[in-house]
């Protein structure tokens, strides 16, 4: 039986001294297909993007989509048109919701 909870997960970064790390721009790509997930996240409405984070990465607004499979999601952070962070995260939907299989989702720059 699924529950009515939203489920989603948010990307945080911090510098060495535990500082929030602002990005200019950030992505979210299915690292199979290629396609930019980011833009159906923020469009989901459950996020306000700020520049210093979170940055929305996977939640249940993808479970109708992506039932019943597990896929691998690239995580782009930007600063001044530079890529400063990259990381890659397993995620999975079921029946119900999305789940996290694999992946940090508090940073270190």
């Amino acid at each position: 039986m699924c529950t009515q909870q939203f489920v989603s997960f948010s990307v945080t970064l911090s510098d060495s001294n535990g500082n929030s790390v602002p990005l200019d721009d950030y992505r979210v790509i299915d690292q199979r297909s290629g396609e930019d997930l980011t833009q159906s996240e923020k469009a989901a409405g459950f996020f306000e993007y700020e520049p210093g984070g979170p940055y929305p990465l996977y939640g249940d607004v993808f479970q109708d989509e992506h039932q019943n499979s597990e896929r691998k999601l690239v995580f782009q952070g930007f600063n001044g048109g530079q890529e400063i962070i990259s990381h890659t995260y397993t995620v999975a939907a079921d029946c119900c919701h999305v789940r996290l299989v694999d992946g940090e989702l508090n940073l270190s720059l």
